[in-house]
């Protein structure tokens, strides 16, 4: 049951799906399968969360710090900005560099950093303290990126 649950969890993560939507999902399981493992299968909002975050997050951190590390090239950190609710922003950290594992360039998603008010030294602060502290090879740190200030501008 806890593989139904692991695969359920990912595929919230992957398709945006709302943990929300995961309360019910056990009786709606039960009701369309007749099966051992829908019967097993046990998951709500709170459980789908403690998973992702607790259990699966910090396992895909440890498998990308690994690629990064054994890539042996340089990597380059892209952030992206955006205002959510209550003028709280998010800053979504992006890493493209080149897999040994997969033989090609990868762009994956690193972490999310969330702010009130801050001025550039204070993200740049929180940024390289996060990539530190996660053991990443600041030294091959070869470029920041991001969308720029007119990516999201309307034209008339």
């Amino acid at each position: 049951m806890l593989a139904a649950e692991i695969i359920w969890a990912a595929k919230c993560a992957t398709s945006n799906i709302s943990f929300r939507a995961c309360d019910g999902l056990s009786e709606t399981f039960q009701a369309m399968f007749n099966c051992p493992i829908a019967d097993g299968f046990n998951v709500g909002r709170t459980k789908i969360s403690y998973m992702l975050t607790g259990g699966l997050l910090p396992a895909y951190r440890k498998a990308l710090l690994y690629d990064v590390r054994n890539s042996q090239g340089y990597f380059s950190l892209q952030y992206d900005e955006t205002t959510q609710a209550k003028v709280k922003k998010q800053m979504d950290l992006l890493l493209r560099y080149w897999s040994p594992t997969h033989d090609e360039v990868w762009c994956r998603y690193y972490r999310s950093l969330f702010f009130t008010h801050a001025d550039g030294k204070t993200v740049a602060a929180k940024i390289f303290t996060a990539m530190q502290k996660d053991g990443f090879p600041l030294e091959r740190l070869v470029a920041l990126g991001s969308d720029g200030p007119n990516v999201n501008k309307k034209h008339i």
